[in-house]
């Protein structure tokens, strides 16, 4: 089992990375800015990691004993990696004073993975209870309405900010 969420890491990795180009691809579609980043700023760049675990890991997630262990599981991958990028990128670009794709793109790999591995110990574990399954689904719904509110509405905040042009959200060219 720990062989299959390495390799839904790894498809989280390349369906996140791939989602980094889908808002230009389609020719900057607000609605898809609801899963893929619009703007060049953190809190964008960590819907790379939420959506693709959010929604493989569910997908994926039907062989898994209990409908328990799936939703656990599923939060547990797509919070954890999302919440982890946030504190590795500003530990690292305090350290060093700027940012570098290669650190950007390893950060996102270990936090994607990260998650994989919480979401394969909980896995192996009891079956979760309905007090987890209720927190799971309600981080999920809040980690995803946040998503997408402040695409459209970010507070002026210095992880909302587009690096290359320093305005906030959906609006950012």
């Amino acid at each position: 089992m720990r062989l299959l969420f390495a390799g839904e890491a790894s498809l989280v990795f390349v369906i996140g990375a791939a989602a980094h180009f889908l808002f230009d691809a389609i020719g900057r579609w607000p609605p898809i800015g609801w899963i893929a980043p619009v703007n060049e700023s953190l809190w964008e760049h960590i819907k790379m990691a939420f959506w693709p675990a959010l929604a493989l890991d569910w997908l994926l997630g039907v062989r898994l004993p209990t409908i328990e262990h799936r939703v656990v599981c599923t939060v547990a991958s797509a919070s954890i990696s999302t919440l982890l990028i946030v504190p590795f990128f500003y530990g690292y670009t305090s350290v060093l004073g700027h940012h570098y794709l290669l650190a950007d793109v390893a950060i996102f790999a270990a936090a994607v993975c990260a998650g994989h591995w919480i979401a394969y110990r909980v896995a192996m574990g009891p079956v979760p209870t309905s007090a987890s399954v209720t927190a799971a689904v309600a981080l999920a719904a809040l980690l995803g309405g946040a998503l997408v509110v402040f695409t459209y509405a970010p507070p002026p905040m210095e992880v909302f900010r587009d690096s290359l042009t320093g305005e906030f959200g959906i609006g950012s060219t």
